[in-house]
Formats: structure tokens, sequence, C-alpha cells
């Protein structure tokens, strides 16, 4: 599985670059720790088989894809540029009760029937 690729990674190369955006720089360590607590925090907002990630392309991103996998649920992506009607039709259909976004997105995900 991949999230096994990202802990091996980690053990053997802790402080090589993993990913990099324009802002954030994480090591494999830095990523594997990250996807811990993503996946520790979904664990506890969630039952359900599928969570929802509404986030632009990053490192942290990575991060949260990573943590999400790792906790055994389904990862659906939302489309921010989507209008709220699209996107609530999507959590609907997927069952989603839990978004994980950004302030950013705040405004627009305050407008779906989720936690964020």
């Amino acid at each position: 599985m991949i999230v096994e690729a990202l802990l091996d990674a980690a053990g053997r190369r802790a402080n090589q670059l993993a990913v990099k955006d324009a802002t954030r720089a994480l090591t494999y360590g830095q990523l594997a720790t990250f996807a811990k607590v993503i996946r520790r925090l979904v664990l506890k907002e969630t039952g359900k088989p599928n969570v929802g990630v509404m986030l632009p392309s990053s490192a942290g991103t990575t991060g949260v894809l990573f943590g999400a996998l790792w906790s055994g649920k389904a990862v659906v992506p939302l489309n921010f540029l989507l209008q709220t009607r699209e996107l609530a039709a999507v959590v609907a259909d997927a069952g989603l009760d839990l978004v994980i976004s950004t302030e950013h997105f705040k405004d627009l995900a305050a407008q779906l029937p989720v936690r964020t």
C-alpha cells in the first residue's frame, strides 16, 4: 500500500526532501508525522467510510491524502471550483460527514452539510 511506502521511506530517508511547493518543503519524516496527525483526526471525527478533501495542490495536501488513506478511508476529492449545489450533490452521493479543507475555502465549506 502507498502508506507503507511512505513509512518505509520515512524510516530510511527521514531527512530527505519528499514534497515541495512554493511555500513549504517536507521531508519524508515530516510528511509521515503530518500524515499520522491527519490519520488521528480522521479516525476521531468520522466513522463513515469516506472522507472529503477540498484543498489546492500543495505539499500539505500530500500529507492530508496520506493521512486519510492511512485511516482506512476512501478519499473523495472535492473540486473547489464547483458550484455549492454540485459540491453538495457529491457530498450526499459519497455519504460524507467530514471534509478536510483550508481556511481559504471556509465560506464554501460552510455551505455544505458536513463538518470541516
